[in-house]
């Protein structure tokens, strides 16, 4: 069966036929393409807002309003490390193909995370962010914001985020 409350976000896993949702029902579940469930993925305290894929498509970072960043492993449903975003609201998360996360959170902050650990962390916009899209290719992230903004970042081997546009 579905969730028990909005679904906030959906992503394809890379390259199969699996499928990722949040919702405000405080969890992520994993679907095959058909629309069989195959697991429910818990940790959050209250709503999950996003989902993303690693490039290997053995975990799913999640990230809420709990301000919680969580990694799981798909395979188990296990929580492979939580990162408390300082109580923050945290409406989107993405994944690198090198294992780092990128979120972006209510105060308008984009943190960079490495091994279940912040990085680097720094105020992108003037109102929360709502999603963050990464373009591997490029090593670009896009944001966009309830000010009314999108931006375009660079981010660095050595994590520092460089702001190249703004729309």
């Amino acid at each position: 069966s579905g969730h028990d409350d909005d679904v906030e976000h959906v992503a394809w896993s890379h390259g199969s036929d699996l499928l990722a949702t949040a919702s405000r029902d405080g969890t992520c579940r994993l679907w095959e393409f058909e629309g069989r469930p195959i697991r429910t993925l818990a940790g959050h305290e209250s709503d999950v807002i996003s989902v993303s894929w690693a490039s290997d498509n053995l975990s799913v970072v999640t990230s809420g309003d709990d301000g919680r960043i969580i990694r799981h492993d798909v395979a188990t449903g296990k929580i492979l490390n939580i990162v408390e975003g300082d109580g923050v609201e945290t409406d989107t998360a993405q994944l690198t193909a090198d294992g780092r996360i990128l979120s972006g959170d209510d105060e308008g902050r984009i943190s960079i995370l490495r091994d279940g650990k912040i990085v680097a962390r720094k105020k992108c916009h003037g109102a929360g962010i709502k999603k963050l899209a990464w373009n591997e290719s490029d090593g670009l992230l896009l944001s966009s914001s309830y000010d009314g903004l999108i931006r375009i970042h660079a981010i660095t081997d050595d994590d520092r985020l460089e702001h190249h546009f703004e729309a």
